[in-house]
């Protein structure tokens, strides 16, 4: 009888010190979010949303590359709700994803902890605090199930918009930075980090401050060399996006050294560039208008260079130069006629509904996609 109570007294403390630890297991992970969670960033731009995270006082923070890559303008916002506009940048490399970023601000942030080694192991639990879905600062839990010589794979739950957020271990240090997502559709909860040495190493390098106020990717293109204007490049034709493409080529290109064929092929890339953000930047319309009229006076593909010039200059709202070129598009008489048919509907639409003048200036515009394409892409390239 003896030996069965000292059995069940040995039990239960067994019993109780396994409450114990998982009473401090679970508040060591709250600790770990309240401690690290006002050194992430929800980041923002005009078409998609991801993290941040801040790596010293003066608001330096790392990012994916691929976040900011299409950006007009880049805003975050920390977890006590207070707004920054991102002035700067120190450090941008498209082949790892890694963008280092400045805040414009007088306060002083709170840096992420970090070491210079991670000890880390297959196995270790992790957590991040991230943005997914567009959902902010959002904490979750998992583990290691693979390192790799650049990457951390784990298993805390992750989906788009979570990419720039942190990845912290089992004591709250930063080990990684959320990079990539296999797609869920076809698998599940297979996701990725860059290790902290493919970014921390950029912390102190020179500043470069956006001072007059650019388009964000005019203000990366301006402070490129030549070498890195061709890495975005190369990023824009992987990625098979056309607009961000030309953002960074009408830096690097020069009409005189493009083909005259292909002048009227960049003025709808660029008024591409300007509808899928419509007045966000309004010089993207002076130069299709530029492209277009080295078309008109090349006479190369004329009908693609006049209909394109007539729609930005419909968009300027420029009437003088909008029946200058009218009066040429007559030689062809199926987008004249298209054309004529778009400004009638228009008249029609109610000056205050939007939705009718909207809906009738895409049909214009996918009208000269459509000639584009079927000028430059037969064969479907």
């Amino acid at each position: 009888m003896k030996k069965y109570f000292i059995l069940i007294i040995i039990l239960v403390i067994s019993c109780i010190s396994c409450v114990k630890a998982e009473i401090k297991r679970e508040f060591s992970a709250n600790k770990i979010y309240e401690d690290n969670v006002s050194s992430v960033l929800y980041v923002e731009t005009q078409d998609t949303t991801g993290g941040g995270i801040i790596l010293d006082e003066e608001g330096t923070f790392a990012t994916c590359f691929h976040i900011i890559a299409n950006a007009d303008y880049i805003k975050v916002k920390t977890h006590e709700g207070r707004e920054y506009k991102v002035t700067g940048y120190k450090y941008i490399n498209p082949n790892d994803d890694i963008a280092i970023l400045t805040i414009r601000s007088n306060k002083k942030f709170i840096p992420i902890k970090y070491k210079k080694e991670n000890n880390i192991k297959v196995g270790d639990n992790v957590y991040t605090i991230s943005n997914p879905q567009g959902l902010q600062f959002v904490f979750s839990s998992g583990m290691i199930n693979q390192i790799t010589k650049e990457l951390i794979q784990f298993s805390a739950p992750s989906s788009s918009g979570s990419s720039g957020g942190a990845l912290l271990d089992n004591e709250g240090y930063l080990i990684g930075m959320i990079t990539a997502q296999y797609n869920p559709s076809n698998t599940q909860n297979i996701n990725f980090a860059s290790k902290t040495s493919y970014f921390l190493p950029y912390i102190n390098k020179k500043k470069k401050v956006n001072s007059k106020n650019l388009i964000w990717t005019d203000f990366i293109a301006e402070n490129s060399t030549e070498k890195e204007l061709k890495t975005f490049i190369a990023y824009a034709i992987a990625e098979d996006n056309t607009n961000m493409l030309f953002k960074y080529l009408k830096h690097y290109i020069n009409p005189i050294d493009v083909p005259s064929d292909d002048y009227a092929l960049y003025g709808t890339m660029a008024l591409s560039c300007y509808m899928e953000n419509y007045g966000e930047n309004i010089n993207l319309i002076d130069e299709a208008i530029k492209w277009y009229a080295l078309a008109i006076n090349s006479n190369k593909n004329p009908e693609i260079a006049l209909y394109g010039i007539i729609n930005a200059s419909m968009i300027k709202r420029d009437l003088e130069l909008t029946d200058e070129y009218m009066k040429h598009l007559k030689k062809y008489p199926k987008s004249y006629k298209h054309l004529n048919k778009s400004f009638k509907q228009v008249d029609m639409c109610k000056h205050d509904d939007l939705k009718c003048i909207e809906k009738v200036r895409n049909n214009i515009f996918n009208y000269l996609t459509e000639l584009t394409q079927n000028t430059y892409f037969k064969d479907g390239k």
